[in-house]
């Protein structure tokens, strides 16, 4: 007859996928790193080696404008970054600030860029002038 403990490690080893008999963890999830950037500044992502830098953005504000009464208007506050990773050639991306849906991301290099907004936030009543905002970046690995 079997003893327990032999039951056991016999159990464990032909189930080794169930996590109470595994000694290995869960896999944590990637960690977000955070980029603020102003026009004409270059940094690297914290843990990483991804070098982004803020070439340009586009803003529309309402004077510019055809708005119909009582409806949103449509805009596309914009960014455009170049990205930057040893052992790859250097991309330009353009990339849409954050809408109800979300910010868009681009993959590159290893890693997944965020354009999660600008700050100032933008708004119909925010300065028109692209260079007052600076942009904020979530980095992930892919």
């Amino acid at each position: 007859m079997l003893t327990t403990r032999v039951r056991i490690l016999l159990v464990c080893s032909t189930l080794a996928v169930l996590p109470a008999c595994s000694s290995s963890s869960p896999t944590a999830p990637a960690r977000e790193s955070s980029v603020l950037l102003g026009q004409g500044q270059t940094a690297t992502a914290p843990g990483t080696e991804l070098r982004v830098s803020l070439l340009s953005t586009y803003v529309l504000g309402a004077a510019a404008l055809e708005c119909v009464a009582n409806a949103p208007c449509n805009f596309s506050p914009s960014t455009t970054l170049r990205v930057e990773v040893p052992g790859m050639a250097p991309e330009n991306r353009l990339a849409y600030i954050p809408n109800p849906m979300g910010g868009d991301a681009f993959s590159y290099g290893g890693y997944v860029v965020r354009v999660k907004g600008f700050d100032p936030a933008w708004d119909e009543r925010a300065p028109q002038e692209a260079s007052a905002y600076k942009v904020l970046l979530g980095v992930t690995p892919e």
